[in-house]
């Protein structure tokens, strides 16, 4: 009796012992659900990646067609400070043929 005492812990050693060496299906289940946790992670961040880039999108084309505008009014404004520039230009040569300046 006192052989089989001693062969049963041996067994149940021995036993342990191989199971500790190949995954067993609960390690199989908490892999799989890794590798699932981190495919997860990366589709959130990809769509949190894609709202912040549409709002950046969509900012910038605010931004974009205000500086149009803003442009436009310049040039306009260049454009009339031009004719205006001239106009008066012409209008001392015609008013006061003697007068001469120079500009820059």
């Amino acid at each position: 009796m006192s052989t089989f005492k001693l062969t049963l812990p041996v067994l149940a050693l021995c036993a342990l012992t191989a199971c500790a060496g190949k995954p067993t299906l609960g390690d199989a289940m908490r892999d799989h659900a890794a590798q699932q946790q981190a495919s997860v992670d990366l589709q959130n961040k990809l769509a949190k990646d894609w709202e912040r880039g549409s709002k950046l999108k969509k900012a910038g084309d605010k931004r974009v067609k205000a500086a149009q505008k803003e442009l436009e009014r310049g040039q306009k404004e260049i454009a009339e400070g031009d004719q205006l520039m001239e106009q008066s230009e012409a209008q001392v040569r015609t008013s006061f043929p003697t007068l001469t300046f120079d500009h820059n």
